[in-house]
């Protein structure tokens, strides 16, 4: 459970997860672990206390905005959709947030449009990723190995956005929060996915496994520019322990933003700047030098 808390001791609001010392899963010491671990990223929200009383456990951390599945409301009431270029800038700066997690040694398996949130005021531009309790370490802490992959695991995550591979019982790595953002990105743009809806006594994992196995790639995008279905198609390809082309697909996407973009509605649209070349001067003849523009 989360709630808010206005907290004078820190002069800001923070909001508060609580959770019985006694439960079947705990989160929120996994969840206290990530945020010590990102504590030097700036899109990352700030751990503010942890401590046990009585029978709970209480998470603190600092209040943000709202999250991309309200703000898809807000934009259209009636559909849920985002305009291509907002979406495509959600998608460079989830995919940063996804490369800095990755970075740190930890994979999300929880990866939606509710745990991508904005920040304050003063930071309205930028999405923060939230939400770690399902966290685990993809590099063995011993050896910095990409862990083994195991065969016979439960689901765990949202149904609604996990890749195939969770719904077959496959540990979760890298490829499996860039396919879930793939996911995101299309359902923010379409408002909403083919395998919604599923009838409550169903079992909604089982009946989402059926439908996203039998939903063609192109037919799941159609209406949708090409980099879409190019970019979920990467994802599911990707291999157990390959690490992904972050700064490759930040590229394309704000490549092909520069083609939808029109003035934004909301500060957070805005699509980051691409790095300016660096120009150098090199005497030496070798060809690697030649390349007088190095992009960095």
């Amino acid at each position: 459970m989360a709630v808010g808390h206005d907290d004078s001791n820190f002069g800001v609001q923070v909001a508060v997860k609580v959770e019985p010392l006694k439960c079947d899963l705990p989160l929120l010491e996994i969840e206290a672990k990530v945020f010590d671990a990102m504590s030097n990223e700036p899109n990352f929200p700030q751990k503010k206390f942890l401590f046990d009383t009585g029978h709970y456990r209480f998470l603190g951390m600092e209040m943000l905005g709202q999250s991309a599945e309200s703000l898809r409301w807000r934009h259209d009431p009636q559909t849920g959709k985002l305009p291509i270029a907002q979406v495509l800038n959600f998608g460079i700066c989830a995919l940063r947030r996804l490369e800095e997690l990755h970075g740190k040694g930890w994979v999300h398996r929880d990866i939606k449009p509710d745990n991508f949130i904005t920040g304050d005021a003063a930071r309205s531009k930028d999405w923060f990723l939230i939400d770690f309790g399902f966290c685990k370490r993809y590099l063995d802490p011993q050896t910095s190995r990409h862990i083994p992959q195991r065969n016979g695991k439960g689901c765990l995550g949202t149904p609604r956005y996990c890749s195939l591979n969770v719904h077959r019982g496959r540990e979760p790595s890298r490829r499996d929060d860039l396919v879930a953002l793939a996911y995101c990105m299309i359902y923010l743009a379409k408002g909403r996915l083919p395998w919604q809806g599923i009838n409550k006594d169903a079992d909604i994992w089982e009946e989402t496994r059926t439908i996203k196995e039998t939903t063609p790639i192109v037919e799941l995008c159609q209406w949708l520019p090409s980099i879409f279905a190019d970019f979920l198609l990467y994802c599911q390809c990707l291999d157990y322990e390959q690490k992904p082309e972050y700064k490759r697909w930040r590229d394309t996407f704000r490549t092909s933003w520069s083609e939808y973009a029109n003035p934004p509605k909301y500060a957070w649209a805005m699509a980051p700047a691409a790095p300016a070349p660096v120009v150098r001067d090199r005497t030496c003849d070798c060809p690697e030098c030649h390349r007088k523009v190095i992009r960095v």
